[in-house]
């Protein structure tokens, strides 16, 4: 789903963040006839990412950042004033980033926390060293204090401005872990309608309309179903539970205008499909009922393996009449 997404803006990409989001505007509508998984977090390739983030020009920035760091570490192994301390540490530095740019060629999302506490921190050794090359720790020291505080507010002000951004979504995600955690209740899920109009988590969002589901709250429902709209177009199933909301109200028309438009990108999603089959045979629609069959009929045999291809249209299923009840 990368590929297409960086072919439809390859200069500027598609804004930071914004590879998860794609891949639910960009994945295969036939997908699910070949695997089970629909909701990718990221693209398994830090290039791909950033070009589908940034475009070329970002890609161009992203080799020039490494360039530069890769020809810090290079000038502090050969520079013959470097001390054995620092060519040790430019050694272990240097490994450490070859094994991030290997992992991340096929799986690392470099947003990830777990990513970001050691490749920050191997950077910021970069940059230590280039100063301690420049001018030796033991001719910065001692520093009177008043000099220490204005070479570090710089710093503390970018760490507070991070965590007044930080803090409030950690909150809400700890909120709502503790309330998944509790036993469903239509208390519980009142308290979670509340908690996403102060942070609309999309997970938090996802939950919330299944619950909402459950307990018929169409009302409400109908406002999530928005806003998970407004945040990531398509994301996962959302389109079966417009679709449910639909035939909830009775409005079987718009029913089966908004469960087909939802299979333009995700044909083969089996609860759609028997919905879909229901709405055909309340409107006596044999064409739909019809339709959501074949759909059924090819996804049970790419289930099963009966044809060895990777292309849908190699499964055709056709109506005709039968002079007998059964036939071979």
């Amino acid at each position: 789903t990368a590929i297409p997404s960086v072919q439809d803006s390859p200069l500027f990409g598609f804004g930071l963040g914004s590879s998860y989001n794609l891949f639910f505007s960009y994945v295969d509508p036939a997908a699910r006839l070949f695997h089970p998984e629909h909701s990718y977090n990221h693209a398994h390739s830090e290039i791909l990412e950033y070009i589908q983030e940034s475009g070329i020009f970002g890609l161009v920035l992203f080799f020039c950042f490494w360039g530069y760091i890769l020809r810090q570490l290079i000038k502090t192994l050969r520079d013959p004033e470097s001390t054995p301390f620092l060519k040790k540490l430019a050694i272990g530095v240097t490994g450490g980033f070859l094994a991030y740019h290997i992992h991340s060629t096929f799986s690392v999302a470099p947003r990830m926390i777990v990513m970001k506490l050691p490749l920050f921190t191997l950077i910021a050794f970069v940059f230590l060293m280039i100063k301690l090359k420049k001018s030796p720790l033991e001719k910065q020291l001692p520093l009177p204090i008043l000099k220490k505080a204005a070479f570090g507010l710089p710093t503390l002000l970018i760490l507070g401005l991070i965590w007044l951004i930080f803090l409030p979504w950690v909150a809400g995600q700890h909120q709502f872990v503790s309330l998944q955690r509790q036993r469903p209740s239509l208390l519980m899920v009142e308290k979670l309608e509340k908690l996403v109009k102060i942070t609309p988590d999309i997970y938090a969002l996802d939950h919330l309309s299944r619950l909402q589901l459950r307990y018929q709250r169409t009302n409400e429902l109908a406002e999530t179903v928005k806003l998970i709209n407004s945040i990531i177009p398509y994301y996962r199933e959302v389109g079966y539970t417009e679709t449910v909301l639909a035939v909830i109200n009775r409005d079987l028309k718009k029913a089966k205008q908004i469960g087909l438009k939802a299979q333009q990108r995700d044909r083969y999603y089996v609860p759609t499909i028997f919905l879909l089959m229901e709405v055909g045979l309340k409107s006596n629609d044999f064409d739909l009922f019809f339709s959501q069959f074949q759909l059924l009929a090819r996804k049970q045999v790419f289930r099963y393996g009966l044809l060895n291809s990777r292309n849908e249209t190699d499964v055709q299923i056709s109506l005709s009449k039968m002079k007998e009840p059964i036939e071979g």
